[in-house]
């Protein structure tokens, strides 16, 4: 997973993570190329710590404890990281908050 994210600064004109965000944040934020970059490696890091905890916890715990740690933890962690990534966007002072750009009618 985290190959992707880092091939996708290389394969077509957004990263993955701005594939993945901007439908849901192009209207409230504008965000430069170097913030969707920086973004995109702490999306690789995440998912590449991810894929190491997952295979501590296969590995040094009981099937049972994966199998929840898996549905479960794994899942609430990633919820955690992208409501993080959102937060962290949406503080970064060259994410324009795209209300205060647009003429109002």
């Amino acid at each position: 997973m985290s190959g992707a994210f880092i091939a996708s600064g290389w394969i077509g004109e957004r990263t993955l993570t701005q594939r993945l965000f901007s439908a849901a944040l192009e209207e409230r934020l504008q965000v430069s190329a170097t913030l969707w970059w920086r973004l995109n490696l702490g999306s690789a890091a995440f998912y590449a710590a991810l894929g190491a905890l997952n295979l501590a916890v296969a590995h040094y715990a009981s099937e049972r404890a994966w199998v929840n740690f898996k549905i479960f933890g794994l899942t609430l962690l990633t919820f955690a990281f992208l409501a993080l990534q959102v937060l962290w966007l949406s503080t970064r002072p060259g994410a324009l908050r795209a209300e205060a750009h647009t003429p109002h009618g």
